[in-house]
């Protein structure tokens, strides 16, 4: 006679659950301080900060867009004489009688104009291309460690970013001229995941003033969302972690265009799916959405479950099954529907809750080192505003600096040009003086 033997594993299932228990208080937790500095904090300072350093703030934009124009101004110098085999004084004299034509000129003149100084900016971009060595064809077969070294001698400003320690990151990023140039240089730069989550740290230390500041004289220069690009590029970091459980999938998740260009547009190649695969994909969505979506929970959601509702439509959407049985399980433990889970799963969890707490402490570990951090608690502002105004300041100088130092460039080709037309007036009034002299001498020899 057989006997069929039914095991209660509820008690080692609850001991299972115990310790990812642990980790999901300890989230919970670390959600409740970023949410509360993201919706309460960065609001606050933002507004505190803009109403107490309006005048600096408007002080150094407007010496930014002089020392833009000065750069320019000498950028189109340079070029002019480069392409014209003329001195650089030359080229300076040719650019003050230009800008003023196009002040007082026509509009067929402006519009030459500005086609002149569109060749000439053509031509600057080429140069920084041919000395930097970026300008390199997209047939090229490099392997891997060819394009990693190449990389890396052709971005010495991603070097640096990259050496850079987290204190010093935050200390540029705390300022609006050095959160530009570390953005600018990782968007430019940036090929590998590395770069890419680089990019990430900096952007969420970012104070979001500069952030929108930014995000505009982006999109005005190249036409595209920058928070889109930056949403991708969430997207792809999160994938790859993803993908590099499979080493022998990576290849199929990404596209060598993608890794080229960056995270412009997604370039995630579909993969090959039966329909097996597909049934399989709809039904994990189904059970997450059962759990997730907005309209059918009895309450809002909050920002845990916002989140994941987002990365369930990023999974959704690139058919990534083996990313939603990992939210479906995440899911489920965090809504203690342990009878749904083997304990196995329940094992596997805990790892994945880890990961997940060690990617959100190192966000907060950056945060918490922002001004921004607790400001909703402080007492009094006076030190914070002491240890802001210096880096202001700072700003504010270099600036003055860079404005004076290229002014003083200009008026010495000024005075070059000047001593040249009075050597030149000189010499063509000498042979009159002779002719007189003679025909003078000549009348009283007569």
């Amino acid at each position: 006679m057989k006997y069929l033997l039914i095991i209660d594993d509820q008690l080692i299932r609850k001991n299972a659950f115990a310790q990812a228990d642990k980790l999901i208080k300890k989230l919970d937790r670390l959600e409740a301080d970023l949410e509360s500095f993201r919706e309460r904090d960065q609001r606050l300072f933002s507004s505190w900060y803009d109403l107490t350093f309006r005048k600096e703030q408007q002080n150094i934009l407007e010496h930014e867009d002089e020392c833009r124009d000065l750069a320019r101004l000498h950028n189109w110098m340079i070029a002019l004489a480069e392409m014209h085999y003329i001195s650089m004084p030359r080229a300076y004299a040719i650019l003050q009688r230009e800008e003023e034509l196009y002040e007082t000129g026509s509009e067929k003149e402006r519009s030459e104009i500005d086609a002149l100084r569109l060749k000439r900016d053509e031509f600057i971009r080429q140069k920084i291309a041919e000395e930097y060595g970026s300008d390199f064809s997209e047939n090229e077969d490099l392997d891997e460690e060819k394009e990693e070294k190449e990389d890396a001698e052709d971005s010495p400003e991603l070097d640096m970013i990259r050496a850079m320690s987290e204190e010093k990151i935050l200390k540029l990023c705390s300022d609006r001229g050095g959160a530009f140039a570390i953005l600018s240089v990782l968007l430019g730069n940036a090929r590998s995941p590395e770069d890419y989550a680089l990019l990430l740290r900096v952007w969420d230390m970012t104070l979001e003033k500069h952030r929108l500041s930014f995000a505009k004289e982006y999109t005005k220069q190249t036409g595209k969302s920058l928070r889109k690009l930056i949403e991708e590029t969430r997207e792809f970091i999160f994938e790859t972690s993803s993908a590099a459980e499979e080493p022998d999938e990576e290849e199929d998740l990404l596209d060598d265009d993608f890794i080229r260009s960056g995270p412009s547009l997604h370039h995630f190649a579909k993969k090959k799916m039966t329909g097996e695969d597909l049934e399989g994909i709809k039904l994990l969505y189904r059970k997450l959405v059962r759990q997730l979506h907005p309209d059918l929970q009895s309450s809002a959601l909050d920002h845990w479950q916002k989140k994941m509702w987002d990365r369930v439509q990023t999974a959704n959407r690139h058919l990534d099954r083996r990313q939603l049985e990992k939210l479906l399980r995440l899911v489920l433990i965090r809504n203690r529907s342990l009878n749904e889970l083997s304990i196995s799963e329940i094992l596997e969890s805990k790892i994945w809750l880890k990961e997940e707490f060690d990617n959100l402490s190192s966000e907060a570990h950056g945060l918490k080192k922002l001004p921004a951090w607790g400001f909703s608690r402080r007492k009094d502002y006076i030190s914070l505003k002491r240890k802001l105004a210096k880096p202001i300041a700072d700003q504010l100088f270099q600036l003055q600096v860079r404005i004076e130092e290229m002014k003083r460039r200009f008026s010495g080709f000024e005075k070059i040009n000047r001593s040249q037309e009075e050597q030149r007036s000189q010499s063509s009034r000498r042979p009159n003086r002779r002719r007189k002299r003679r025909s003078r001498t000549d009348s009283l020899n007569f």
